[in-house]
């Protein structure tokens, strides 16, 4: 059985309900950028899989909750939508989630500054090729 935890907003997603589930969307809170930056930074240290999901298709936006798992929450009525883009932006996201489930480490302080850089790397050396 599949449980999803979003538990308002992550706040509740502690560590014996991750046992038994997972946080496929760890937020409501999903169409702003840096908050969405920050959720990662922060949540990388504590949970190897959580998802979250846009209905952006922008590629700042999109790129800005990229994770291990995504959730479009495109809205398919739109025919004037730049599905292109999306298809583009969901093939970048398919790229690097698997790279999401290695190491995490944070390369700079964590800041939700509208002026401030926030960055992490995942690495997975057992997927490196020669």
């Amino acid at each position: 059985m599949l449980i999803d935890s979003c538990a308002s907003g992550g706040r509740r997603n502690d560590l014996e309900t991750l046992r038994r589930a997972v946080p496929l969307l760890r937020s409501d809170y999903i169409l702003e950028p840096v908050g969405n930056q920050c959720h990662t930074y922060a949540l990388s240290f504590w949970v190897p899989f959580y998802g979250t999901g846009s209905g952006a298709i922008d590629p700042y936006m999109l790129r800005s909750v990229m994770c291990p798992s995504f959730i479009a929450c495109f809205d398919m009525r739109k025919k004037d939508a730049n599905w292109d883009l999306a298809r583009k932006l969901i093939g970048e996201w398919r790229k690097i989630a698997p790279m999401m489930l290695g190491d995490y480490y944070p390369l700079t302080p964590y800041s939700l500054a509208n002026d401030a850089w926030i960055g992490w790397q995942f690495d997975r050396p057992s997927t490196a090729t020669a």
